[in-house]
């Protein structure tokens, strides 16, 4: 029985290397039309045209040619995994060697296809049936047979099972019981290990055709699976999952153990060599089905942190890099031009002489403080929130670079009616309440309640002496930021909380700082060892969902980093009553269209207020993207989503 459906198709643009669009849309920038004022649903995932001037990417027509040279590139931090599960959030090149299905053409909005050409959806919005790409080819590998050779619809279907069943993933919601879930058995969204291995509903139609059923309809499918968790490799390669004994063994494919890393993907670069924690060396892939890549491959070298990163710069020996905070200076950046999502221009001259190419532009990313709601009691966090002054940090630590954040949403996507800009719509939200729902205390009614460009010690002090404490009987707790062995601006979150610790001695809080790197920063998150502490997060997709997901209250306290929740319900507070009511809501509505867009925007709404009652997660500022690049290397400025596969890149070195 044929399904009633939806049929999208990809066109392949003449003279636009490799670039795909969705038909009815021009290019890769979102149009008005696309942005998240309206609804992002599967065929409209975008964000703010209004805020952000959107124009389409200039891009040059004609072929490019092969010019040769390795970029050379720093990963802030070690490079741990190869595995696609686990890849993201664990060091620099991911997007390199291995793909999803689907992409964000430069970091640019909408979603395009990658390794597809032309997808369904059922009328219900629950079902896809994905066309692949004929032709594609895995990096080689004597391992693998001649049929084993191309990429086929199995290589997905096991590639996905890995996600979902392997006890080496690390982004099991992501596939399963989260806002992306396809339909299977176990009750994943008490536990993601309660997955049933193989019951996922997806199939392999037949070699070139992908189809899976979700338990819900979403709106921001296509985007999810433009995730690197989503990237392909050979069905059985390791023996993870049942069914499989593994062509590899999983150290040796996706490590350094015998002769790895065996790793076999489709990106454009093929894995070289891999010195752990040192150096990740990539080749070009000559049976690339994509256009390019036009350079012989790519190095990254793990460094210290953003000190290093820098002088290493300084030094030429990197083509494309970040600048501290602390080394920024303003006044070296000349503007050139203004393509809508980013700008472009010079930086110098820097202290080496040398003045370089110049990017900043819009990314969907939050800076924060989490809290552990069950180690720091509810007062202690709402002093804390009124020493924290998000536009002092914004100007003078970043240097008027990144911008306040009160919302855990960024401002760029911030729900707003179809007529409204989610930017302006934001800032009324957070200055006086304009649309502001109904939760308990009235919080939020107002606006954000812990005064906007402003802190007060007064206030702090005032409901820390309510609490009970005083000067004789303070507050003690520990605040964990980044150390700067694995990020750029680790110095900067040392700065902010120096200034949080020494406002908060005059409202009765003693302030111990410790500084950890992100990995640890993350397992002591999982354990709940932490009191506060430094994170920030991008958005997989568009929409305040991404983030949104983590504030409501889960069953078990320790699946959440904030512990907002308690086991036994009656013990759950009036806001936390309220976030789950809001979620409750989001569940229902997660399909696209306008209407479920409306009715999500006021769950959204609840939540971001829910938390400004509560406290567990405290917004600092909304990052602005910059790049750095010298003139021999010839790159386009990554859009908001990032994720930039730098198979069009090329060097003209001598």
């Amino acid at each position: 029985m044929q399904k009633s459906s939806t049929r999208r198709r990809f066109l392949a643009l003449a003279g636009i290397s490799g670039v795909t669009g969705l038909a009815g849309c021009g290019g890769n920038a979102p149009s008005e039309e696309e942005s998240a004022t309206t609804a992002p649903t599967d065929t409209q995932e975008g964000i703010d045209a209004d805020a952000t001037a959107t124009e389409p990417a200039e891009t040059t027509e004609g072929e490019t040619e092969f010019t040769g040279g390795t970029l050379r590139l720093a990963s802030s931090g070690r490079i741990q995994t190869l595995d696609p599960p686990g890849a993201k959030a664990a060091g620099s090149g991911y997007n390199q060697y291995m793909e999803p299905p689907m992409k964000f053409e430069n970091g640019d909005l909408p979603a395009t296809g990658r390794l597809v050409t032309d997808y369904e959806i059922s009328n219900d919005g629950r079902t896809y049936t994905l066309s692949l790409k004929e032709g594609v080819q895995f990096h080689p590998a004597d391992e693998l047979d001649e049929s084993q050779q191309e990429m086929t619809a199995s290589d997905v279907v096991y590639s996905w099972e890995r996600i979902a069943q392997s006890e080496n993933s690390r982004n099991k919601v992501d596939i399963i019981g989260g806002a992306f879930s396809i339909a299977h058995e176990g009750n994943t969204a008490e536990d993601p290990s309660n997955y049933e291995p193989w019951s996922m509903e997806i199939e392999a139609v037949d070699d070139y055709t992908v189809e899976f059923t979700l338990d819900t309809a979403f709106h921001g499918t296509l985007s999810s699976i433009s995730s690197g968790t989503f990237s392909i490799i050979p069905e059985g390669a390791v023996g993870d999952v049942t069914r499989y004994d593994g062509i590899w063994d999983y150290d040796e494919f996706f490590g350094t153990a015998g002769d790895g890393p065996a790793f076999v993907g489709t990106g454009p670069f093929e894995v070289d060599s891999w010195s752990k924690g040192d150096e990740l060396v990539l080749s070009r892939f000559e049976d690339y089905h994509g256009e390019g890549p036009y350079i012989d491959g790519i190095e990254y070298t793990a460094l210290s942190g953003g000190s290093a990163e820098y002088q290493r710069a300084i030094n030429g020996n990197l083509d494309m890099f970040q600048v501290p905070t602390s080394n920024f200076d303003a006044d070296l950046v000349s503007i050139e031009e203004d393509r809508g999502q980013y700008e472009v221009g010079t930086y110098g001259p820097m202290e080496n002489g040398e003045t370089v190419n110049y990017g900043v532009g819009t990314t969907l990313r939050t800076e924060y403080f989490y809290f552990n709601t069950q180690r720091v009691e509810r007062p202690v966090r709402r002093a804390i929130a009124w020493l924290v002054d998000q536009q002092e940090i914004a100007n003078s630590i970043y240097k008027g670079v990144n911008n306040p954040a009160y919302t855990v949403t960024p401002n760029v996507v911030f729900p707003s009616s179809e007529d409204e800009s989610p930017v302006s719509t934001q800032e009324q939200f957070v200055n006086d309440g304009y649309r502001a729902v109904d939760v308990p205390d009235g919080v939020g009614a107002n606006g954000y309640p812990y005064g906007v460009g402003s802190f007060s010690i007064e206030r702090a002090r005032e409901i820390m002496e309510e609490a009970g404490y005083s000067d004789s009987e303070p507050y003690e707790m520990t605040m964990t930021v980044y150390s700067e062995a694995n990020f750029t601006d680790a110095n900067a979150w040392q700065e902010v909380a120096t200034r949080i610790r020494d406002k908060a001695t005059s409202a009765h809080i003693n302030i111990e700082i410790e500084r950890a790197n992100l990995g640890t920063i993350i397992s002591q998150a999982v354990e709940g060892s932490m009191d506060m502490f430094s994170l920030g997060d991008g958005m997989e997709w568009p929409e305040a969902d991404n983030f949104l997901r983590y504030a409501h209250p889960p069953d078990d306290p320790s699946g959440q980093f904030t512990r907002w929740s308690y086991e036994d319900k009656s013990e759950w507070t009036s806001l936390m009553n309220r976030a789950d009511e809001a979620w409750a809501h989001y569940q229902d509505h997660r399909a696209g269209g306008p209407e479920n867009q409306r009715e999500r925007n006021q769950a959204y709404l609840a939540l971001e207020q829910c938390n400004w009652g509560a406290v567990h997660t405290l917004p600092t500022v909304y990052s602005v993207r910059q790049r750095w690049w010298t003139d021999d290397v010839d790159v386009r400025m990554v859009g908001p989503m990032g994720r930039q596969t730098f198979d069009g890149v090329t060097i003209s070195r001598d």
